[in-house]
This record gives C-alpha cells, sequence and structure tokens, in this order.
C-alpha cells in the first residue's frame, strides 16, 4: 500500500488541503489540477452517505492526492466504514481524553496495534490480500493515518494522555468550537484560543506527531507552520464557492 501522505511529507516542507462538504468530481479534479495535497471529507457537518464516501476517497486517490475522512464519532460504524471506503488519514473530532485515542485506534488499526475487521473485498485494503495476507494488514496499518482534533478545554486538560498514545499520529484543533465553549466567538475569540491552540501545537509538535492546522488567515496559518505545523487546510468547499460566485457577481455590478 502506498503512503502518499508520508511521500509528501518527505518532499515537501508543508502540505495544503480543503475541506469538502458538497464536493462534486469536477470540484475534486480542478483541487487536484491546482496544486493540493489532501482532500478532508467531512462527514462531522455534511450529509455525505458512504456510498458518495467511497466514490470520493477513489476520485482523490486516483488525482493523486490522500483521502481523509472526519467521522462523527468514534465508534466501529464510523471509523471502520471510512478507512474501508479508502480513507487514509481519520480525524475524530472532540477529542478530549486519552481513552478517545486508544478506541480510534481500536478501531483503525488491524491486529496485533488495535481490533480493526478484517475484509479483502474493500477499497482500503486494495481489494486482495495478495500472497502475503498478515504482510498486508502489516503495511495497511503503517499506512493509516490517525488524528485527534482538540477542541476544548478538557482536551487540552488530558493533552499528555492524548499525545501519548502512539498509533495517532496527526494532531489538529478546532478554534471555531473552542471558542463557542469558552462563550466567544469571532475576532474577539483569538486572545482566548489563540494561546490554547499554540500549547497543543507545540506539545503535539514535541511528542512527535504531525501538526495540520485549519486556518484561513495566511498570517496565523504562517505563525502555526513557524510552530512546526505541517499541513495547513486552507477552508471550506461551499464558504470557498460561495466567496468566487460573489466575487464573480461583484465584478460585474460593482
Amino acid at each position: 500500500m502506498e503512503d502518499r501522505l508520508q511521500q509528501f511529507l518527505d518532499r515537501h516542507d508543508v502540505l495544503y488541503g480543503v475541506i469538502c462538504r458538497d464536493p462534486t468530481s469536477i470540484d475534486i479534479e480542478q483541487i487536484a489540477q491546482v496544486g493540493y495535497h489532501i482532500v478532508w471529507i467531512d462527514l462531522e457537518h455534511a450529509p455525505l452517505g458512504w456510498d458518495r464516501v467511497a466514490e470520493l476517497c477513489q476520485l482523490i486517490r486516483l488525482a493523486g492526492m490522500v483521502p481523509q475522512v472526519r467521522v462523527m464519532e468514534v465508534t466501529r460504524g464510523q471509523v471502520q466504514n471510512a478507512l474501508d471506503c479508502g480513507a487514509q488519514m481519520v480525524t475524530l473530532p472532540q477529542t478530549a481524553t486519552g481513552d478517545q485515542a486508544r478506541q480510534l485506534v481500536q478501531l483503525g488499526k488491524f491486529p496485533p496495534v488495535g481490533r480493526r475487521g478484517v475484509a479483502c473485498t474493500v477499497a482500503g485494503i486494495g481489494y486482495t490480500f495478495g500472497d502475503d495476507p498478515l504482510g498486508k494488514l502489516a503495511d495497511v496499518n503503517a499506512t493509516t493515518h490517525l488524528m485527534v482534533q482538540i477542541e476544548n478545554d478538557e482536551g487540552l486538560e488530558n493533552l499528555d494522555d492524548i499525545l501519548s498514545v502512539e498509533a495517532v499520529d496527526l494532531v489538529t484543533a478546532g478554534p471555531a468550537d473552542w471558542a463557542v465553549t469558552l462563550g466567544v466567538f469571532g475576532a474577539s475569540a483569538k486572545p482566548q484560543v489563540g494561546p490554547r491552540v499554540e500549547k497543543v501545537f507545540t506539545a503535539a509538535v514535541k511528542a512527535g506527531k504531525t501538526v495540520a492546522t485549519v486556518m484561513t488567515d495566511p498570517q496565523l496559518a504562517a505563525r502555526h507552520v513557524d510552530l512546526g505545523a505541517r499541513i495547513v487546510f486552507v477552508g471550506v468547499d461551499t464558504i470557498l464557492k460561495r466567496r468566487a460566485f460573489g466575487d464573480a457577481l461583484k465584478a460585474f455590478t460593482g
């Protein structure tokens, strides 16, 4: 199994991705054409069925990018389906405890690391065990990347325990959700949320994790890259398309 994420990380200082909640096949093709590395399929905030997730993961892989799926919760029905559909990265939102991170590993990795169910008829294993089934499962484990998303003070308080989970190799944060838990939002949230996110990223880099930031502000994204972030998600497809539609109209209407 090809570890495209690691190949990209070996070749580039920073990878770029986009979050997709309503993607078409043309969107995926154009996202690849302009140079993105990762497509984040967002099941937490989008009504996408598993058949569509499977199609999108294959399109993303065929376009030369890495398919990432953010599941809704740490359950077998979410994590295993995402991986069987062909996701190479799975993100767990609202990760607040080490036990949740360990459960993600149990559901996301084959034995002996976890207890992911085994099938040779799914995209996530390439539809075949080949001549060495145990070697194939080990390969899939090595090329499956698990990400936790810290989005509240409980997650920050338990950060050391979360980061101690070895098979979780990626970390990100959720500034918007974090802000709401603190009773703030927008620009007024930055003084409270910003330092918390930076604590997460600094600790994650120290623990040897790959850090991803979801940041539409290029200056703040650059700050996170300076802290050690290797992946930048620049925005959400629905927002980006709305902005493009608005800009096109303003060019004619002023």
